[in-house]
């Protein structure tokens, strides 16, 4: 099978080897083609401005107000932000926030009813076009139906999808999940429908996670990557109410995770400096490390380079079963640079610091979302090698810090097209509450 090669940047964090994004995916035609997140949500934002342009009720108003998304009936996670974040970036071009036609969502994991996919756990995710009233208009579901009623008649428009991969409705509904890249569809279907948090599907308040040295998550039964977070306690100077001194080289260390609803949580308090470590042990092959929080890409939501990065890249562990590793430190800002001399493409440092803010203060806010329980998700997808088969397999939000100067090194891996592993760790405390 001929590998086709995509070159992207790599980036490594402080001095140890964590190439950035330099990742060539390997395609494999006779994989199954399960409907992928951002698919189906190009779909509906394409429906969406044909409606716009052809509905005679809808091409009046013009532009559209985006609203809230709410996960039904899973309380501990948020992909909010990730969704709305996109539907800002695909609709800019008639986004208004004075717009009079609001558009709401909701997500939610269900047992799909469709011919494909029966059977089958799926993430429904709905989208409604209404006025500030409230007032419903005329349905929606599929391909475009243009509605011809009279002006002052109510309208409401429905635009409904279905997510069936496997690694997006881990990753949305923020599981701990170790897929099998040699079972069927339905196998890994089934792997991650166990390890979702969700009370009717998993009542069991057992833990979905693994441990390796008490503080880095790995999936139940994993060895092969793990996550760890670190963090600095406040000095007296911030204990006392003060703000930060400024001094970004204190030092760190890591936070043991806690088992709350059988999900991996570390506390982490207002004001409070964190980092992210991860772990490759696999010594036959690298991984390229995809990190995202509350669905804000680390490498990608405040990057000012114009270049999407595919992620993190882990050298394979040494022969003597130490794993190599990285340290993500804060969101990227560049990875340009003026000369070798120094970091960052002009007098600002290169990346912003991960710390913890108000809920309301956080960079999901700032993106216009509004947060609700905090997960850092990292998917890992293993290295391809040539001549190989694959193998088996206290409430705040997260913000942007200070800003730091970080060394960033690129590198190139060929690696699967789909995540062999995700990892998830809760931020905020799981409650179970909507």
């Amino acid at each position: 099978m001929a590998i086709q090669r995509r070159s992207f940047l790599v980036a490594v964090s402080g001095l140890l080897s964590i190439p950035f994004q330099s990742v060539s995916l390997a395609f494999d035609p006779m994989d199954p083609k399960p409907v992928s997140f951002n698919g189906q949500l190009t779909s509906i934002c394409d429906e969406i401005r044909t409606l716009m342009a052809k509905d005679p009720i809808l091409a009046e108003l013009k532009t559209l107000k985006i609203g809230r998304v709410v996960s039904l009936f899973s309380p501990d996670v948020n992909f909010e932000p990730a969704i709305l974040r996109e539907l800002r970036l695909q609709l800019s071009s008639i986004v208004n926030d004075q717009s009079n036609l609001v558009l709401f969502g909701e997500y939610q994991i269900v047992e799909s009813e469709t011919a494909d996919n029966k059977g089958l756990q799926v993430v429904v995710l709905k989208l409604t076009l209404r006025n500030r009233k409230g007032s419903e208009i005329a349905q929606v579901v599929g391909d475009v139906k243009v509605t011809t009623a009279p002006s002052d008649a109510p309208k409401d428009f429905h635009f409904e999808r279905e997510i069936s991969n496997n690694s997006d409705i881990a990753q949305i509904m923020g599981a701990t999940v170790k897929l099998d890249s040699k079972a069927s569809f339905a196998s890994n279907n089934k792997l991650v429908s166990e390890a979702i948090p969700n009370p009717s599907l998993n009542p069991s308040s057992r833990p979905h996670f693994g441990l390796i040295k008490d503080t880095r998550v790995t999936t139940v039964d994993g060895t092969r990557y793990g996550v760890e977070i670190i963090k600095r306690e406040k000095t007296p100077q911030e204990k006392s109410g003060k703000k930060s001194d400024g001094d970004t080289k204190l030092p760190m260390s890591p936070v043991r995770p806690i088992a709350v609803r059988g999900l991996a949580y570390v506390p982490i308090l207002i004001d409070e400096v964190f980092a992210i470590r991860i772990f490759n042990y696999d010594n036959t092959k690298g991984v390229l490390a995809r990190i995202k929080i509350d669905g804000l890409d680390v490498l990608n939501t405040y990057n000012d380079d114009g270049v999407e990065y595919p992620g993190y890249v882990l050298n394979a562990a040494k022969e003597d079963g130490s794993p190599s590793s990285s340290t993500i430190q804060g969101w990227l800002r560049t990875l340009n640079s003026k000369d070798e001399s120094k970091l960052g493409s002009d007098d600002k440092a290169n990346s912003y610091q991960f710390v913890i803010n108000e809920l309301g203060k956080g960079s999901a806010t700032e993106k216009g979302v509004a947060s609700g329980v905090g997960v850092i998700t990292v998917s890992f997808f293993e290295e391809l090698v040539l001549g190989k088969s694959r193998s088996a397999s206290g409430q705040g939000e997260a913000a942007r810090g200070q800003e730091i100067d970080v060394i960033y090194k690129t590198a190139s891996i060929n690696a699967v097209k789909e995540p062999t592993e995700v990892i998830s760790v809760r931020y905020n405390e799981p409650t179970g509450v909507q």
